[in-house]
């Protein structure tokens, strides 16, 4: 929650000009430990009002900070942000974190299963009852950087899941890393007059679907 300071024999402009300035920091923090969050999110987290939010992020996007990006989700729109100097990872690859998984059998391969129409397995160990469990199998290299794990999406992977436009949530423990599919995003692109505002991740009736708003990701 983010905590006000004490203002008092201030004048409310000055008051103001602090409280947006504390709050745009804040947020940027955020942003760069968590790139294309929602306003939503970002809100959620630090318990304020979405359009508090929304102001910041229209502030940090004027000085150039911060990117912003719009997507429809089911008939929902949603603002997602990051911030400009961000280097995001191909939509294809996955990293986690080593801690909490099994660092002695995450070596050079694994496998990526696919146990369902939204969740998709990921292994170091084929065992024969997941192997007959699942829809699809592809083997796909292993690197570890940073304290954590990375590994690519089989493109067979990317296209059945339509991977670019979808939400991942990504959990493991031990030998498994769940990836499971929320739901499908929509980029679009809204010109600067039609941008709503944050109060708006809310519902969108007639928005044709067009290309993303991002500049152009910094693959390797």
């Amino acid at each position: 929650m983010i905590l006000e300071s004490n203002r008092r024999g201030r004048d409310a402009p000055t008051v103001m000009r602090e409280r947006g300035k504390e709050t745009d920091e804040l947020i940027l923090s955020y942003i760069r430990k968590n790139p294309d969050s929602s306003i939503g999110e970002i809100a959620e987290h630090y318990d304020i009002s979405n359009g508090r939010v929304d102001h910041s992020v229209n502030r940090l996007k004027k000085q150039g900070l911060v990117d912003v990006a719009y997507f429809k989700r089911n008939r929902g729109l949603i603002k997602k942000v990051r911030a400009s100097d961000t280097e995001t990872q191909p939509f294809d690859e996955v990293s986690f974190p080593l801690a909490g998984l099994d660092e002695s059998v995450w070596r050079e391969d694994v496998y990526i299963c696919a146990l369902s129409r939204s969740a998709i397995q990921v292994t170091p160990i084929l065992r024969n009852e997941l192997k007959d469990r699942c829809i699809l199998v592809q083997k796909s290299c292993l690197t570890k950087e940073d304290n954590k794990i990375k590994f690519k999406i089989p493109k067979k992977f990317v296209d059945f899941y339509e991977i670019p436009n979808t939400e991942l949530d990504v959990s493991g423990s031990g030998d498994e890393i769940l990836l499971t599919v929320e739901s499908t995003l929509i980029p679009l692109e809204l010109p600067p007059d039609d941008e709503p505002g944050a109060e708006t991740e809310s519902s969108v009736e007639e928005i044709d679907e067009m290309k993303i708003t991002f500049p152009p990701r910094n693959s390797k």
